[in-house]
């Protein structure tokens, strides 16, 4: 006897491999949501057959191998800048990160934030200093402001985690999938006008729709 096969499952896989797909090439997202109501409904008959396409499979492989890569090239440079030295939370929130078996892209962010602050691009908060909380916290993380000299570079950062340039929508949800919000508008955010504060709700909302 063995585990029993759970279809719902397997399709909450396939989704996840298509979401991590649709997040790192964000232009085929794009492409798919200017199609015109016959295309829609053309490509809606094919649905059932075309999600066990042999290329929308590789689709989601090539998206789980970029962020694999990426965390790999991050992982490098998070090495060679010895950022284990750099504050005594940082060890502890990757490895808060490991144990929570925490995805690619979600690491990527983490390492990019600590070596932000390290490199002076943002700042954390006075009185919101780092969790040990998962569930108060983005991985230790419950709140930053961006240097506003520095506002470019920073989101410059987070856009190269990306196979292809994201658009604004998908550049944000990064954030919100890390339930770390704007305390005002994403704009004042992005130039460090107001900061950046981790909302847990905010976090399970757009979990579920990963």
């Amino acid at each position: 006897p063995g585990h029993d096969y759970q279809p719902e499952q397997a399709s909450n896989k396939r989704k996840l491999e298509e979401h991590e797909h649709e997040e790192a090439f964000p232009e085929e997202r794009e492409a798919k949501r200017q199609r015109t109501p016959v295309e829609a409904a053309q490509t809606g008959k094919r649905g059932a057959h075309m999600k066990e396409r042999p290329e929308q499979h590789q689709k989601a492989r090539n998206a789980q191998q970029h962020w694999a890569q990426k965390a790999g090239e991050l992982r490098g440079e998070w090495q060679q800048m010895r950022m284990w030295e750099k504050h005594d939370q940082f060890q502890s929130q990757i490895q808060m990160c490991s144990r929570l078996h925490i995805k690619s892209q979600h690491e990527c962010f983490l390492r990019q934030l600590q070596m932000a602050l390290v490199e002076g691009l943002i700042r954390l908060v006075d009185g919101k200093d780092f969790s040990a909380d998962d569930t108060q916290s983005f991985l230790g993380w419950t709140a930053f402001e961006v240097v506003p000299s520095r506002g470019a570079e920073f989101r410059r950062r987070v856009e190269e985690m990306f196979a292809n340039p994201p658009q604004d929508k998908t550049l944000n949800n990064t954030l919100r999938r890390a339930g770390l919000v704007p305390e005002r508008g994403w704009g004042e955010a992005w130039s460090g006008v107001c900061a950046f504060v981790f909302d847990a709700q905010k976090r399970a909302q757009y979990s579920g729709k990963e």
